[in-house]
């Protein structure tokens, strides 16, 4: 453990750390809710098959087809400004214990994460949402030999054609040779968030080494 006992004591760790249990929160709600609606529309149902004749009668003003794809920005922007909103958060409960070993080794592993493209691709996108007030995405549609009836893909060429996307975030855009499912992105990226929001939970434990109930970290948070 770091003898450096400068960060907050155990109860002002309460109202910081409860700020990070907030925000988690909320993008594992976000990523439910987006996974769960693009399940229901790339997947044959009711309401995919309702879009695509939508779709194919090419009637812009078509009110199933404004319906679904206001939800597709909805959800989207949702979740990039919850994911946006957590990075944010968990950098800031960082900064209160700098010098220590939990702090630099938050360090390495948030740079291990962002080295891996995918992050600060998310980022970008949320921040094209908010300059451009576009969302870059577009629909496949499958004729055939597939489970699914389309996806909901990133729009690749629009991004690159932006020229403002570089370093990892536009190496990870290159690694694909065509537009990537957005599911398929919130899926690896969740995967990534809950290797470090694991890590950062464990950290309480080095930190605060103290009794707690068995159902921590939560409970320190119930009124």
């Amino acid at each position: 453990m770091d003898e450096n006992r400068d960060w907050p004591t155990f109860h002002e760790a309460i109202v910081i750390w409860e700020h990070f249990y907030a925000a988690h929160n909320i993008v594992s709600r976000n990523t439910e809710e987006l996974i769960a609606f693009f399940r229901q529309i790339c997947f044959p149902s009711d309401t995919s098959v309702a879009y695509l004749r939508a779709v194919a009668s090419g009637n812009p003003r078509d009110e199933t087809k404004e319906a679904v794809e206001l939800e597709i920005n909805r959800l989207v922007l949702n979740y990039l400004t919850s994911i946006a909103t957590l990075v944010d958060v968990s950098r800031n409960t960082m900064k209160h214990y700098e010098g220590s070993r939990a702090a630099n080794e938050y360090s390495e592993r948030v740079a291990q994460i962002r080295d891996l493209g995918l992050g600060p691709l998310l980022i970008r996108l949320r921040a094209h949402v908010v300059h451009r007030a576009r969302l870059p995405w577009a629909v496949r549609v499958y004729l055939g030999g597939h489970d699914r009836l389309l996806d909901v893909v990133v729009d690749r060429r629009e991004l690159l054609s932006y020229g403002d996307i570089g370093g990892p975030a536009l190496r990870y855009l290159k690694t694909s040779q065509e537009d990537v499912p957005f599911v398929d992105l919130v899926t690896e990226y969740g995967d990534q968030l809950a290797e470090l929001n694991a890590w950062l939970w464990g950290q309480l434990e080095v930190l605060y080494p103290v009794p707690r109930p068995p159902d921590w970290p939560a409970c320190m948070f119930d009124s």
